[in-house]
């Protein structure tokens, strides 16, 4: 095994990294995503501009067979709807191309790097652009019968408009529609609000609450040992403490839930799309 192409397709940006047989990175960069064509157009320039990469690894937000590269739907990508993007690489230039969804990605990074979510139940919740997530089954990835399981952010969130989904509450999308324009992004807000500003207070009060209820949602349902938060989110630097606040101060169903931080923070896809060439190359020895 050579050098792997890695990308990871995101609704804002697309971060990419080259790596190396072990894993390490020896580059990383990133590009706007636009939208399908310019991401493929964009890759296709990473290839030529290293040419001696041997595999392609995607991480691709939606609903994807894993083992086919198809793209039933392509999630804040809709150009990549029914659109299979392991035969579109490997047509092209005849390179070994694997694809997974975004979330599973960032739960392959963490399965790769940390111990502590290798058994038990454990979920990884992906929020950027969109919010996706995975769920980890003592050490296995578990997709469900059509690769839908984890898709936390489509469920219906059900308060004065039942149309509305958890994307549409919790995506920094959603969330920098709603802030001033003085702020660079919805990362820039989170930190650095005006805090006696009371309509800013109260949006930041009522990202929070929102999160909580989601954590909390989740935990219900599956009770896991550990969640593990990835995505652009990551770069809010006291992320974790917030909503820990926000959780302790509705209750204490979450006192003995463990969360934080992908290890890879907004390169976890990165890193997680790579480790699918690492654990082939690995099963063919």
């Amino acid at each position: 095994m050579g050098t792997i192409l890695s990308i990871d397709i995101g609704g804002t940006n697309t971060k990419y990294g080259i790596l190396d047989q072990d894993l390490n990175f020896l580059h990383k960069g990133y590009f706007e995503t636009d939208n399908g064509k310019n991401v493929l157009s964009k890759v296709e320039e990473l290839i030529h501009i290293n040419p001696k990469a041997d595999n392609i690894a995607i991480s691709c937000p939606g609903i994807i067979d894993y083992k086919s590269g198809h793209i039933y739907r392509g999630g804040a990508i809709r150009d990549f709807d029914n659109f299979n993007m392991k035969d579109y690489f490997e047509n092209r230039f005849s390179i070994k191309t694997f694809v997974d969804n975004d979330a599973v990605c960032i739960g392959r990074a963490e399965l790769h790097a940390s111990k502590d979510i290798r058994t038990d139940v454990n979920v990884v919740i992906s929020i950027g652009t969109g919010v996706g997530g995975t769920l980890i089954i003592d050490g296995d990835i578990y997709r469900g019968k059509n690769n839908k399981a984890g898709e936390f952010g489509s469920m219906k969130n059900l308060g004065q408009d039942e149309t509305k989904t958890w994307n549409s509450r919790l995506s920094l999308r959603s969330l920098s529609e709603q802030i001033p324009a003085c702020y660079h992004s919805p990362i820039d807000f989170l930190e650095h609000f005006d805090q006696n500003d009371k309509p800013l207070k109260d949006l930041f009060n009522q990202y929070y609450l929102d999160l909580a209820a989601f954590i909390r949602n989740i935990t219900w349902v599956i009770d896991p040992k550990v969640i593990v938060i990835g995505g652009g989110i990551t770069y809010v630097s006291h992320l974790i403490k917030d909503l820990r606040d926000f959780l302790d101060g509705t209750g204490n169903q979450c006192s003995t839930l463990s969360i934080r931080k992908s290890t890879f923070k907004n390169y976890a896809g990165v890193f997680g799309a790579a480790t699918m060439v690492k654990e082939q190359c690995d099963e063919m020895d």
